[in-house]
């Protein structure tokens, strides 16, 4: 976390109020240099949490290596990676917890609904490299959760980390997450896809809830239609925050694909990118937020 104090005490809140089953939960906070006093206010109103700091260049994937290391070095046996921005349905983590009693050696995610409408609708469950690219999709997204599949556990092939259980073996035999090449996107995609491939199983407890608000500054679609030109141009070339520059393009098409593939993919990319530079440049702000901002959410 970086300097949403409020927002992370909300969260240890929910956790507070949490039912954990059988398992017995260390919860750990890893604070990025934050300067809003975050770390005191945790301190001051959750004694029993264990905050790790950071010289504020963690990103997201730095930080969880922070605490994966913790975890390894004090012999955990799971590690539980939570976004704190999320609202957490009260049996979300019982689901979870059930679901490893089965499958005590996979990773396993939450599903992830839009809390933006009564009914609830699918943002995030399995995903899947499909097609002849091997591109990353995302099949039960848009749907009514309701209308899901009336299974447990659907397998998937790499995961969301925002409500992700990884055991500790796996952390073991793999290592660590990628944070030079995907420091705060998509390092739990690449974790997850290298886990499977390694031969881990990936799966999504369809009960254990999660909701996030859609209407998020981090997703990079929606800074395509708020930002500045400058701004925009900024991050082609800063590939922290956002996954839509050049340098971020590069390392998603080259993730476990090979060569030529990556290539072909990094090419296509590529294309759309460029045609997305020029939609920003020429076309007036005013035209491209009223064109796009309908499809930034």
């Amino acid at each position: 976390v970086v300097n949403r104090k409020e927002t992370t005490l909300r969260c240890l809140n929910a956790l507070s109020d949490m039912t954990w089953a059988d398992a017995e939960v260390t919860i750990v906070v890893v604070d990025d240099g934050s300067t809003d006093g975050t770390g005191d206010a945790i301190r001051q109103s959750f004694p029993d949490v264990i905050v790790l700091y950071g010289n504020g260049n963690l990103w997201w994937t730095g930080a969880i290596n922070v605490g994966l290391k913790y975890a390894v070095e004090n012999s955990f046996d799971f590690v539980l990676l939570l976004n704190d921005d999320l609202e957490l349905a009260p049996d979300f983590f019982s689901e979870l917890w059930h679901s490893v009693k089965d499958h005590p050696s996979a990773l396993i995610s939450s599903i992830k609904l839009s809390n933006a409408l009564d009914d609830d609708v699918v943002v995030t469950a399995d995903f899947h490299a499909s097609g002849f690219l091997r591109e990353i999709r995302n099949p039960h997204s848009g749907m009514r959760y309701r209308d899901m599949p009336d299974v447990e556990m659907i397998e998937s092939e790499l995961l969301t980390g925002a409500s992700l259980l990884i055991p500790i073996t796996v952390i073991r035999e793999i290592g660590w997450m990628d944070a030079a090449r995907f420091p705060h996107n998509w390092g739990d995609f690449e974790y997850t896809l290298r886990a499977s491939r390694r031969g881990f199983r990936c799966f999504v407890a369809t009960r254990s809830r999660i909701y996030c608000d859609m209407d998020n500054p981090n997703y990079h679609y929606r800074f395509f239609v708020e930002s500045t030109r400058k701004e925009y141009l900024v991050h082609l070339f800063d590939n922290h925050r956002y996954n839509y520059g050049f340098g971020r393009i590069l390392a998603m098409a080259f993730m476990h694909r090979p060569w030529y593939l990556a290539a072909l993919l990094y090419m296509r990319r590529l294309l759309g990118l460029l045609r997305s530079i020029a939609i920003k440049l020429v076309l007036p702000q005013r035209f491209v937020q009223q064109r796009y901002k309908r499809d930034s959410v």
